[in-house]
């Protein structure tokens, strides 16, 4: 959490994990990978919306959470799964060296890799997934 604190462009996702108590599980767990959601793809999708519907938030959190490292570079080329914390998969797909997610809900690309966090990893994305 402390690396998402410092980043100004994920104080929504800060705001969002905090609210739906999944930010002390981030904090003390792991290991993880966060695809983290900017602010400005909050502010897509609707923010104040989406805040303050807390139940619904975290099931769209979970879908952003792996309770593994998935470092960038040990993602295989093409089309692979991971499973992520709301027992759903997501689908990674690495083509011409862009990331991009799909889950059930929506796809997003990768906008920066490799943020390492002391119990995890985080991935900015472009979209809420």
């Amino acid at each position: 959490m402390a690396l998402l604190k410092s980043s100004p462009e994920h104080s929504v996702l800060v705001r969002a994990l905090t609210i739906t108590d999944l930010a002390a599980s981030l904090e003390t767990g792991g290991p993880f990978t966060l695809f983290a959601p900017t602010n400005q793809a909050f502010d897509i999708v609707g923010r104040d919306k989406m805040l303050s519907d807390v139940a619904g938030l975290r099931k769209v959190l979970l879908r952003h959470i792996s309770r593994q490292k998935l470092p960038s570079l040990s993602i295989p080329g093409g089309v692979s799964q991971v499973d992520m914390a709301s027992n759903e998969k997501l689908t990674i797909a690495v083509l011409s060296g862009r990331i991009a997610v799909y889950s059930s809900r929506g796809a997003a690309e990768v906008t920066a890799t490799d943020s390492y966090a002391s119990n995890g990893i985080v991935h900015s994305i472009d979209l809420v997934i």
